[in-house]
């Protein structure tokens, strides 16, 4: 068996599955019935954060010899907010 370094998947342990199932079968299409009834719009919005360095980067150099990694001396951080109609 050979093993290589790779980014783990990742995924939230406090996710409910039994809470997510009803929203997506039970809560969201009353909304989207009752929105179209109304004729209202439905938006979703989402924040993220990009920035221009990362926390993953791994290095390797010999033992005892800490790596260096040559990044961008200028962070640069910038907060989009988007919105999608339904």
């Amino acid at each position: 068996m050979e093993l290589h370094i790779s980014a783990p998947q990742k995924k939230d342990y406090r996710q409910d599955a039994k809470a997510v199932k009803e929203w997506v079968e039970i809560t969201y299409p009353a909304i989207a019935k009752k929105a179209k009834e109304e004729n209202a719009e439905i938006y979703w919005i989402d924040e993220t954060g990009v920035r221009n360095a990362s926390n993953y980067i791994k290095g390797y150099s010999p033992r005892g010899v800490t790596p260096v990694v040559p990044v961008a001396s200028e962070h640069i951080l910038c907060l989009p907010i988007f919105f999608l109609t339904v």
